[in-house]
């Protein structure tokens, strides 16, 4: 018997006698769904009996025909890697027989069984036969030869004929463009002199200046209040000069006084 793997349908089906089918050399997939809360506790002791032979598959998220897409797509790795097995889809979804007939013709062993009876008839275990255990999917039909093309008249092949491309066009050569003239430069700013830095001169060290003795200064002396300016008095009016007095004396006589004059004793006379 060539190996084989049996996926199961556990959302659709739920067998538990697997234990000869592993003794024979086969493997067996469980593909539950994920919301499907109930399994059986004779799937366990299965899995931890035949750890090699046996996987778990459980789906992530709900959806509509998600379990049966993730047996197809695992379906498809395994006989990729090992296209001489034989695969038996253990399932009452009759929706995976159009897919199992395409394969067949494509050389694939595969198969679809309903009942453990049914797969022990499959596998040759037990001693039953097919007609004792009911209908199985039928065997793989031999692949069909290619059929060689037909004849393919001229007037075909001439409509179908790549047409020629047209040859390209020369572009037009693009116009020169002017070269721009160039800015004119500004002169170099002539370098400033330089200009000699004086050196400096040597700091003078400050000696220490001998401390002063207290001195006890005076008490500053009051400010002299200024007095007030006295009113400038009006000038004396100046007096008459007095009137001439007449001349006294007999008759008019004018020198009779002078003649006294000189007789009366004066300033330096005796």
């Amino acid at each position: 018997m060539r190996p084989c793997v049996v996926l199961v349908d556990y959302e659709n089906v739920q067998p538990t006698e697997f234990v000869e089918v592993a003794q024979a050399g086969c493997h067996v997939w469980f593909f539950v769904g994920s919301s499907q809360k109930r399994v059986s506790t004779d799937l366990p002791d299965f899995i931890a009996r035949f750890p090699t032979q046996s996987r778990f598959i459980r789906m992530d998220k709900p959806g509509k025909n998600s379990l049966d897409f993730h047996i197809c797509y695992y379906l498809g790795v395994a006989a990729h890697e090992r296209p001489e097995w034989l695969y038996v889809l253990m399932s009452k979804d009759t929706g995976y027989d159009p897919l199992l007939a395409h394969v067949r013709t494509e050389g694939m062993h595969a198969q679809r069984v309903v009942t453990i009876p049914q797969l022990h008839a499959l596998l040759g275990i037990g001693g039953l036969s097919r007609g004792e255990v009911g209908e199985v999917a039928p065997k793989a039909a031999p692949r069909r030869a290619p059929r060689a093309p037909a004849a393919v008249s001229a007037e075909t092949k001439a409509a179908f004929a790549p047409k020629p491309a047209p040859a390209p066009k020369p572009a037009p050569a693009p116009a020169p463009k002017p070269a721009p003239a160039p800015a004119p430069k500004p002169a170099p700013a002539p370098a400033p002199a330089a200009v000699a830095k004086p050196a400096p001169a040597p700091a003078a060290v400050a000696k220490p200046a001998p401390a002063p003795a207290a001195v006890a200064k005076p008490a500053p002396a009051p400010a002299p209040k200024p007095a007030p300016a006295a009113a400038p008095k009006p000038a004396p009016t100046p007096a008459p000069a007095p009137a001439p007095a007449p001349a006294v004396g007999g008759g008019g006589r004018p020198g009779f006084f002078q003649g006294l004059r000189g007789r009366l004793p004066g300033p330096g006379r005796p």
